[in-house]
């Protein structure tokens, strides 16, 4: 399997839905050697979008944001945080992903 990392921003393709993303975001986290699952129902009932577990046992947790109305009015992705080793939030906004690394002050 090839492995890489995208150096540069990628144009956008546009307009691309929830669906879409999480397709994307399962192919991107399927070639970094992740096994990822969709609509992930954590142990406080949450749901997450994408989660990805590596063969180190490591998590990563995917949130979609679709548009900015949904990035701004979403309050409950930080109950997401205890429950994987990074986050994630990709947007077809953003050029690159953001992430928020688990630490002892979250």
């Amino acid at each position: 399997m090839n492995k890489f990392e995208f150096e540069e921003d990628l144009p956008i393709l546009g307009p691309f839905g929830a669906d879409d993303i999480v397709r994307g975001v399962c192919r991107y986290l399927r070639n970094l050697g992740y096994s990822p699952l969709t609509e992930f129902k954590l142990k406080s009932n949450r749901r997450v979008d994408v989660i990805g577990l590596d063969k180190g046992g490591r998590f990563v947790i995917v949130e979609v944001k679709s548009s900015v109305t949904d990035f701004k009015t979403d309050s409950k992705w930080p109950e997401y945080l205890p429950f994987g080793d990074q986050f994630f939030l990709p947007s077809p906004m953003a050029s690159r992903w953001k992430s928020c690394r688990r630490t002892a002050a979250l």
